[in-house]
């Protein structure tokens, strides 16, 4: 797993986390709360190392003892790069059983497209027991 990926989902993991912790997720109405994330990782269209800024929000939405996380907004690269990011965090008790990763920065000046395109997790478990695992990230990509 590249360093974006890495950065970006222990920033939601570490988010899911807090949460939980917090007693948030268990709030009965929706939650929404501020995302600001940024780091620097590799633009795989230039080969430079760029600072990745992500900005949005994150909503919570609670029911019995599952709870979904909804990341979404913008993110900007120091090169001049933009586009926008979606992740979907399903938790069960305290486990992750479903994570969607999906964003995409273009650039203005060249038409090149950074893909970090369609990551997936699905963990299904009987009896507090994963049965079944899953995990694809199609990884960090240069499009055109």
């Amino acid at each position: 797993m590249d360093g974006h990926w890495k950065a970006f989902a222990l920033t939601f993991a570490g988010l899911v986390t807090t949460l939980t912790f917090m007693g948030i997720a268990s709030a009965q109405s929706p939650t929404q709360v501020p995302l600001f994330e940024q780091f620097q990782d590799l633009n795989p269209c230039t080969g430079a190392v760029v600072t990745y800024t992500f900005s949005g929000t994150a909503r919570i939405i609670e029911f019995d003892d599952h709870f979904i996380l909804v990341a979404k907004g913008s993110v900007v690269t120091s090169d001049g790069f933009s586009g926008s990011f979606n992740r979907q965090f399903v938790v069960q008790g305290d486990q992750v059983t479903v994570l969607r990763f999906h964003d995409m920065e273009m650039s203005g000046a060249t038409g090149q497209i950074i893909m970090f395109g369609v990551g997936l997790f699905v963990q299904i478990s009987v009896q507090g027991q994963p049965v079944v695992s899953f995990l694809q990230f199609s990884g960090l990509r240069c499009v055109g």
